[in-house]
C-alpha cells in the first residue's frame, strides 16, 4: 500500500511553568521562569541557577544547573551568557525535561502552549485521495494526545480523525523523546563532510574569519572573536527546532581526510521575498577545488529529503562569479538579474536569483 508521508515536530512555544508549594502563598502556586539567572563562584567551583518566580506573590526558588562545578567544565562562552542574563539561553534551559527531572520539578503540563512544526506535508489534493501516516517528533515529551493533533494537522474534527484511525487509513506514530536526545544531521559526500556545529568549532571559524571568508555573510569580521560562539549556539538551538521556513540552518563543512573544518552551508528565510533559500561560505584557504558545488549539492539533497519544499532559491552578486559558479554546478537555474537589497544590505548590487526545483514525489511504494 503507499501512504502519504507527513511528518511534524511538537516544540513549546515557551518556558515551562512549574507547580510547587509556596510559602508566600500558603499552598501549591503556579512558577514562571524569570529569564534571568544566579551564578555563585567560590573559588574553583561554581554554582549556576535559573530563577523561577511565584505567579501570586512573586517569592523565588533556584532550578539548578551546574553545582559544584569546576570552572574548566563550564564552556567559557556559555558561562558569560549566564552573566549577561542570555534570555535565549534562559528559554532553553526553561524547556529542558532533564533538568526539571533532575530538579524534581513539577511541570504544569496543562499550561503549556505548542507550536506544531512542518517538516514534511504535501498538497490537500493529495491528502484527500491516499492513506496517510503522520509521525510526530514530540522531544519534549509534551503530553497532547496524538490524535488531537492529527486533528489540528489535518484540518479535520477529532471524532472523525479516530474513525479514520480505525479504519486505518490513517496512521500516528508518535515518538516520544527526551530534550537530551538532540536533533543531529551528518551528511557524506566524495570528499566532505556535513554536520551538526559543536561549540567546540569556535576557534577554527574565528580563524576563518580573520582571512575575509565571512565578510560577504557577516559583514565586518574584525569584532568576530565575541559573537562566532554565540553564532554556533543559536545555530545549535535552531536546529532543534528545526523549521527553515523560519529562521536558518547552519551546519559545518569538514574535509574528510583530515577533518579540517572548510566552511558551512545551509539554508536561510528571506523575509523579503518569503523564500527559503541556501546559503554558504568557504574558507580562503579552500577555494579552487569544487568543495562547496559539492557540499551545497549534498546538502540540497538531504533538505528536499527531510522537508516539504518546492524549490529552494539562491542570490549571488554578479560580481562574485565564483558562487554564481558554485550553484550552476550545483544545479540551480538562473531565473533573473536585478538590483537588489536584502533587509540586512547598506546598498543594492546587482544580484543573479537562482531557484532549483524539488522533482521528488511525496509517495512512497511500501515494499
Amino acid at each position: 500500500m503507499s501512504y502519504l508521508e507527513i511528518e511534524y515536530r511538537l516544540v513549546p512555544t515557551q518556558s515551562f511553568t512549574v507547580i510547587r508549594s509556596c510559602a508566600g502563598c500558603g499552598g501549591k502556586a503556579p512558577y514562571k521562569n524569570t529569564r534571568k539567572f544566579r551564578v555563585n563562584a567560590n573559588g574553583s567551583k561554581i554554582d549556576v541557577w535559573l530563577i523561577y518566580q511565584c505567579g501570586k506573590c512573586r517569592h523565588t526558588f533556584n532550578l539548578t544547573i551546574y553545582e559544584r562545578r569546576k570552572n574548566t567544565d563550564i564552556p567559557a562562552a556559555e558561562y558569560q551568557r549566564f552573566l549577561d542574563n542570555d534570555t535565549q539561553l534562559a528559554e532553553e534551559y526553561g524547556r529542558e525535561i532533564a533538568l526539571f527531572q533532575k530538579n524534581r520539578a513539577e511541570i504544569d503540563h496543562k499550561s503549556i502552549t505548542y507550536e506544531l512544526i512542518r517538516l514534511r506535508h504535501p498538497t490537500v489534493g493529495s491528502i484527500c485521495s491516499h492513506p496517510i501516516r503522520i509521525a510526530i517528533q514530540n522531544p519534549y515529551s509534551l503530553k497532547i494526545r496524538p490524535e488531537k493533533l492529527a486533528a489540528e494537522i489535518l484540518g479535520r474534527s477529532a471524532s472523525q480523525v479516530k474513525k479514520e484511525i480505525a479504519k486505518g487509513t490513517i496512521t500516528i506514530e508518535f515518538i516520544k523523546g527526551e530534550l537530551t536526545m538532540k536533533l543531529t544531521m551528518k551528511i557524506e559526500t566524495d570528499r566532505l563532510i556535513i554536520r551538526s556545529l559543536r561549540p567546540d568549532d569556535e576557534q577554527a571559524f574565528i580563524e576563518m574569519a580573520s582571512d575575509g571568508s565571512l565578510t560577504e555573510i557577516f559583514g565586518d569580521c574584525s569584532e568576530c572573536s565575541h559573537w562566532i560562539g554565540k553564532w554556533i549556539a543559536e545555530s545549535i538551538q535552531l536546529e532543534q527546532e528545526n523549521n527553515p521556513a523560519r529562521a536558518y540552518l547552519a551546519y559545518c563543512v569538514e574535509r574528510k581526510t583530515d577533518h579540517t573544518i572548510i566552511g558551512s552551508v545551509g539554508c536561510t528565510y528571506y523575509e523579503d521575498m518569503k523564500r527559503i533559500g541556501v546559503t554558504y561560505f568557504l574558507g580562503a584557504d579552500h577555494r579552487g577545488h569544487g568543495y562547496m558545488a559539492e557540499a551545497v549539492k549534498g546538502y540540497v539533497q538531504y533538505f528536499f529529503q527531510h522537508y516539504d519544499a518546492d524549490a529552494l532559491f539562491a542570490t549571488a552578486s554578479v560580481e562574485n562569479k565564483s558562487s554564481c559558479q558554485t550553484l550552476e554546478r550545483a544545479g540551480f537555474q538562473l531565473l533573473e538579474t536585478r538590483l537588489y537589497k536584502d533587509l540586512y544590505d547598506e546598498t543594492a548590487e546587482m544580484s543573479n536569483f537562482y531557484e532549483l526545483r524539488n522533482d521528488c514525489s511525496p509517495l512512497r511504494q511500501d515494499a
